[in-house]
């Protein structure tokens, strides 16, 4: 649906059919939307600018998710995507406690901002996530560590 501008909180929770969602127009994703949606492998959501609590726990099948523009990440929000090993949020100014417990992450990309962190974020992450980083970003100059995890720099 190229006009849909949110998606309501519980929207398609346990749809374990649905394997690609592409929404272009959706600024808000609500709370637990595609929760538990064990199928579910290609996420598009290019104006997302706030991802809700849990929105994508459980998506068991998801590997990596890119949210150009999403500023705000909820708890829980990928808590149990066991098979997801990369995130790119370049415009991610917070995450929320929890957000990649129990996934196999090894990388997480952000942009010029360094996002604040919320509790406990990486738990169950077997090995370790390195954080990549705009080479030359003055946030993020000087920081070694973000959410207990190694940075990096890249170049965009």
């Amino acid at each position: 649906p190229k006009t849909l501008l949110s998606i309501g909180d519980y929207a398609f929770i346990g749809c374990d059919l649905l394997t690609s969602v592409t929404i272009p127009a959706a600024t808000g994703i609500g709370g637990y939307a595609f929760y538990y949606c064990g199928s579910l492998t290609s996420v598009t959501l290019p104006a997302a600018t706030s991802i809700g609590e849990s929105v994508f726990s459980s998506c068991g099948s998801l590997t990596s998710v890119t949210l150009p523009v999403a500023t705000s990440i909820g708890d829980n929000a990928f808590n149990g995507c066991t098979l997801l090993t990369s995130v790119t949020l370049p415009a991610a100014t917070s995450i929320g406690g929890g957000a990649f417990v129990n996934t196999l992450l090894s990388s997480v990309y952000f942009g010029n901002a360094k996002p604040t962190e919320g509790q406990d974020m990486f738990t169950d992450v077997p090995g370790s996530v390195t954080i990549y980083y705009p080479a030359g970003a003055p946030a993020w100059s000087n920081v070694t560590t973000w959410g207990g995890m190694p940075t990096a720099p890249y170049t965009p």
